[in-house]
């Protein structure tokens, strides 16, 4: 949200308004206003533009980097023990639940478009990348339980000292499944780093340089 902003008007002098207030606000910094007045139809009237610039810090110290440390949290449950499916599932689903709610709080406070936002396109992946998670530890412990009942039991006689296997230990087939997952989730994950990092700077140079653009022609009017 913009806050009210105070500004005195004289057509008189320089561009016909002053600013009055702080230019630095929350998310956004004021680096211009306009002022314009015309005649339309034997009725005078005034507008005042306000250019804003994106205080892209106040995103990343209050909403890429907490999503972020979110999903690696969910991804760390990869490296639970894989027979502690109860642990593995609660916080991952936390972690999902934690993020959708963030999401759903920074919409409101962001001005409403009818396209997708490059804020949000962020938070589906990342959300993605919490439910894919989860159901690829929910196939883990799906394979690990059928690997389990569809195992034989090993008969050894009662004077045999080797220490017995554990029945509930994973089979090599459901660590090296895991091992898959991570690996796999790793890479997805750096994907949408690498991806998301220079698109967003991008973003912001091209915003930043069109308006100077604009700036340059408007002078360029008035000059003539």
């Amino acid at each position: 949200m913009i806050p009210l902003i105070a500004a005195s008007f004289n057509p008189q002098e320089g561009d016909g308004v002053s600013f009055l207030g702080t230019r630095y606000l929350l998310e956004y910094y004021l680096r211009k206003e306009i002022y314009t007045s015309f005649v339309d139809h034997n009725a005078s009237i005034a507008g005042l533009e306000l250019w804003f610039k994106n205080q892209y810090r106040y995103y990343i110290g209050n909403v890429m980097l907490p999503s972020v440390m979110l999903v690696i949290l969910c991804y760390v449950t990869l490296y639970f023990d894989i027979n502690d499916f109860n642990d593995r599932i609660m916080v991952s689903l936390t972690s999902l639940l934690v993020l959708v709610t963030f999401f759903t709080d920074t919409s409101q406070k962001i001005p409403r478009t009818s396209y997708l936002k490059l804020i949000d396109v962020w938070f589906v992946c990342l959300m993605f990348e919490d439910f894919f998670v989860i159901l690829s530890i929910v196939y883990i412990e799906y394979v690990h339980r059928k690997t389990l009942f569809g195992s034989f039991v090993r008969v050894q006689p009662a004077d045999f000292k080797a220490e017995a296997p554990n029945p509930a230990a994973p089979s090599p087939y459901v660590k090296k499944l895991n091992r898959h997952m991570r690996t796999a989730f790793t890479c997805s994950l750096s994907l949408v780093l690498l991806v998301f990092i220079p698109i967003g700077a991008y973003n912001l140079n091209v915003n930043y340089h069109g308006m100077s653009l604009a700036e340059a022609k408007q002078q360029e009017q008035k000059a003539a």
